[in-house]
């Protein structure tokens, strides 16, 4: 089941579930005013369950961080617009469950990804190792996407000594996958920013001589 809701020719999220699940809404505006874009470009976020992909997608938006856990249950959806080399640029972004019953609408919205943000918590080692999966799956589904490694939830750690994951090694990883690797937390917006502009230049690097 789809749900889609239009508030004053704004962007939304817009939510997708199963029709057996209780349906919700919620609207989330662009942190923007900007009425046409040059190009846009489609997202996904994946990753095991609570390391913070929705809450990632939020930050990328400039929403404010809740710290109340909610589990997405099929997929979520928001944009961002914003400008990377004096383009106009919509990042049009879905955070996918990580559940492995829900993994067939998982892989429904890798399809035709020009991006995938795979995410990890830096301070859980098995969140780290399943990402070799969801890159096998972001490359099976959308093997020219640009790919980005994401380590949530650095405010947890206050110090190198206190990760699960050593930053040293995922970037390694990521390296290995032809993709960059980041560290940032959504509740403190630390390097959020940084990466959202990163991601934007890669990605109109990428694909912009392409999909205009």
């Amino acid at each position: 089941m789809w749900i889609d809701i239009e508030i004053q020719n704004k962007p939304i999220l817009t939510f997708s579930y199963f029709t057996t699940f209780n349906t919700q809404t919620r609207t989330i505006e662009s942190p923007k005013n900007m009425t046409s874009t040059d190009w846009t470009f489609d997202i996904a976020i994946i990753g095991t369950t609570k390391t913070g992909k929705t809450a990632l997608m939020h930050a990328l938006m400039n929403q404010p961080y809740s710290p109340r856990y909610k589990q997405t249950l099929g997929s979520e959806h928001g944009s961002y617009m914003g400008i990377s080399q004096g383009e106009t640029i919509c990042l049009s972004m879905t955070s996918l469950s990580g559940q492995s019953r829900l993994l067939p609408i998982t892989q429904q919205h890798l399809s035709k990804k020009h991006s995938i943000i795979i995410t990890y918590s830096i301070n859980n080692v098995e969140s780290f190792k399943e990402t070799q999966f969801w890159v096998q799956e972001a490359s099976r589904q959308s093997p020219s996407a640009t790919i980005s490694l994401v380590g949530t939830m650095t405010d947890l750690a206050s110090n190198a000594s206190l990760r699960a994951v050593q930053g040293a090694d995922a970037t390694q990883q990521a390296k290995e996958w032809g993709a960059r690797h980041y560290s940032c937390s959504s509740a403190k917006n630390d390097n959020i920013n940084s990466f959202r502009s990163q991601l934007m230049s890669d990605i109109l690097k990428s694909h912009g001589n392409v999909h205009k």
